[in-house]
Formats: C-alpha cells, structure tokens, sequence
C-alpha cells in the first residue's frame, strides 16, 4: 500500500489552522479531553472486551506551584482500534467529515498544538489482511507532513499510546494541580460514560500513585444521582442531578452535554439563588451538578 492510496500528505497551512483554533483560557484540559475522547471512541469502535485506558501526568519536579509540580506532558494509552488506513487518512485530512455522524468536527488534533510542542503517535491496528499492523509517528507545527509508512508490530493487540510533550508554561501553572483534581474533572466531562456499565477501566497515574476513576466515580458520585425526563417542543430530554462528595468540587453547575461529554458549563447559582455555596447533608458537604443532555 502506498502512503497516496491511505492519503498522502497533510495538505494545508498548520500555521494557519493553529491561527483559527482558540482554546481559553478557561478551558485548560481541553486538548487532554480530545485525547480521551478519541480513546474512548477507538475502544467503541474495537467492539466489546476488556477495554482500559491509562492517564500518565508528567511533571517537571524542579518548576513548584504553590508546592505542586508543574505537568509538562500527558500520555493516554487506549485498548482501541488503533490508527486503521480511515482512521489515518482522516487524521491527516483538516477538518476531515469522517466522524462528523458522532459530533467530531475534524478539528482536535489542532487543538493539541495550542498547548503543547508536539504530539508522539504509536498505535497498532488490524489491517485489511487481519495482521497486526503499527503506525509511529510526530505530529507538530512543521508544514506538509506525510502519512506514517507502516511498520512491523511490536505488540499482539490493537491499541494506541498518544503522548503530548512541551506543554505551554502558562497553561502549565494553571494545570499544576494535585491526582485528585485531574480525576475528578475527567469524571465530571465524561459523567455519561461513566454510567454505562460496558465502559472501559480508566486509570490515571501521577509519580508513582494510580487510580482508577471508575471505583472513584463509583464512590463519590454513583450513591447519588436523580435522572428526571421532559420534552420541549417535540425533543426529548433527561435532567441529571449528581450531589458529588469531592474536595475538589468547588461548585454546583449546570453542565449541559452531547454525544456523552459536556459541552457548556454555568454556575447553578445564576438560575437557583442560595447555591452560590456548598450543598450541606448529614455526613458532610456535597456539591450539586446538575447535567442536561
């Protein structure tokens, strides 16, 4: 197979996509979120089993934040499909259409570069043949890049370890921020998924201390969620309520989501006065999140 008939080059401007890609300031862990995201949808698309992924945060020891390491780069490893012939050329199509049927906009992988130097690929796949095939690869700021040339496997099974390095020092002081604050905000994105019992295990890892993000979801969100359904207009809704018992929530909100992840977040205390504070009960404070999808 040649790299033209899996796609051939990248052909447009990086410098001008990264030009016409924002990511706020609010919005720290978005290009991480991208990350999970794909992993999660790689894993949906390798059918049922054993899935997993695994979350490594790298961290510069010598640059502190209020005595907290300064991350300087995120591995996702994922048990997915892998990098496939499609899944490739769409990579290396901007603004690609192939996944648009589950909301995708072509746009994610740009958005990794706004925050960090470069991105390291390595994924195994199942070709059309059915051998275990690998893909390696940089992805970066420089123009014209080409399709990866296929390379023997080093593993038996499918799966992808992407790897974002050099992340941006302002956005790495926002983000120097303890486990426990990591794995609840990833909890919190993708709270849909982590309601389906066939999800995959998610494990995020941090100088030597792991944890798994189900058992943590399991133990300070599950015990309490109320769902009530509505329609408007003919459309069908389902209003969630999550009273979570986390430190590092720090305040109720209104998450509205889509195809499993948020999308829009509003503090609850703009349409209920009184919530500007923590949720008092019997064993302790909680938050209230309320998710509208």
């Amino acid at each position: 197979m040649t790299l033209r008939k899996c796609g051939g080059a990248l052909r447009t401007s990086i410098a001008g996509k990264l030009n016409n890609t924002t990511l706020p300031a609010s919005r720290p862990l978005a290009p991480l979120y991208e990350a999970i995201h794909n992993s999660l949808q790689a894993i949906e698309d390798a059918g049922p089993g054993r899935h997993e992924i695994e979350i490594t945060v790298e961290r510069l020891p010598e640059l502190l934040e209020e005595g907290i390491a300064r991350p300087n780069a995120f591995t996702i490893r994922d048990t997915g499909i892998g990098f496939t012939d499609d899944n490739t050329r769409s990579f290396f199509t901007a603004e690609s259409r192939y996944k648009a049927d589950k909301g995708a906009k072509g746009n994610g992988r740009f958005l990794w570069l706004k925050a960090f130097a470069q991105v390291e690929v390595d994924s195994h796949f199942q070709s059309a043949r059915g051998v275990i095939t690998r893909r390696s690869f940089v992805f970066d700021r420089r123009e014209d890049q080409d399709v990866p040339p296929l390379m023997p496997a080093t593993s038996k099974k499918t799966g992808s370890t992407i790897k974002l390095t050099g992340l941006d020092e302002k956005i790495g002081k926002q983000l120097s921020r303890l486990l426990e604050w990591y794995a609840d905000q990833i909890i919190f994105h993708f709270l849909p998924y982590f309601r389906r019992s066939d999800g995959p295990q998610i494990t995020i890892r941090d100088d030597g201390t792991s944890m798994n993000l189900n058992t943590r979801f399991a133990d300070t969100v599950a015990p309490n969620v109320m769902t009530r359904t509505f329609t408007v207009e003919g459309n069908d809704f389902s209003l969630t309520g999550y009273r979570v018992n986390s430190a590092e929530v720090r305040e109720n909100l209104l998450v509205f989501a889509a195809r499993c992840r948020a999308v829009k977040r509003e503090r609850l205390a703009r349409y209920v006065p009184g919530l500007e504070r923590k949720i008092e009960s019997d064993d302790g404070t909680r938050r209230g999140i309320l998710r509208i999808r």
